[in-house]
């Protein structure tokens, strides 16, 4: 197990990760469409992609009902459309794909942490102390009653993916301190970071605070 965890160094918070928040949302897996899921998946044409070309593609990135011909939410949409694809109107899928969502950004959030508590303002911290509060805030953060709608209501998948955009962001930001790397290195993060938070922006209004996370 030893060697496997320096092979893997995220395998351990990975297993845990997935454990509390498979556990804690595998009796949701069957919850039904509600409320704005009708409008913006269920009666919405355009999330209804039966061919996976690209005409079916550009019309899933136009379709918040609320913003005709606006590239509004554009990834939300895609995905939504992916899953009626494979899936039609079977919400299982859907439900799928928002915990794997959860999960993946209390992944980055357990990694943006570490990078945090590596910084000189946070002081010096012993290597087992950061990786094991870096754990316990990503646990906390994914098990909270707070992210029970973003990850069971489906269309509030929106919200799961601005803040996995949102925690990418910070995470590359914590990549790119000045003078720590080449010139080339440290302007491909910045690039990225600038990138997320984009891609954030356009999913939900929340990541316009970013810039302001930082300061």
């Amino acid at each position: 197990m030893a060697l496997l965890q320096k092979t893997f160094p995220l395998l351990k918070p990975s297993i845990l990760l997935f454990s509390f928040i498979c556990l804690l949302y595998s009796q949701t897996l069957n919850s039904p469409w509600q409320f704005d899921d009708y409008d913006n998946i269920t009666e919405n044409l355009k999330i209804h992609m039966h061919v996976l070309n690209w005409a079916s593609i550009k019309a899933s990135l136009y379709a918040t009902p609320s913003c005709e011909n606006t590239l509004y939410r554009p990834v939300s949409n895609f995905s939504l459309a992916l899953n009626w694809f494979l899936g039609k109107d079977d919400v299982t899928g859907y439900h799928l794909v928002n915990i794997a969502i959860h999960i993946l950004t209390a992944l980055i959030l357990y990694l943006t942490v570490i990078q945090l508590m590596k910084t000189p303002n946070a002081g010096s911290w012993d290597q087992e102390k950061i990786y094991s509060i870096s754990l316990l805030s990503a646990i906390l953060w994914a098990i909270h009653p707070i992210q029970i709608q973003a990850v069971t209501y489906i269309v509030q998948r929106m919200a799961s993916l601005a803040a996995f955009f949102y925690i990418m962001g910070i995470f590359l930001f914590f990549k790119s301190p000045y003078g720590q790397r080449s010139f080339v290195s440290n302007n491909f993060y910045r690039t990225m970071w600038s990138f997320f938070f984009y891609w954030g922006s356009v999913q939900k209004t929340m990541p316009y605070s970013f810039p302001h996370s930082y300061c």
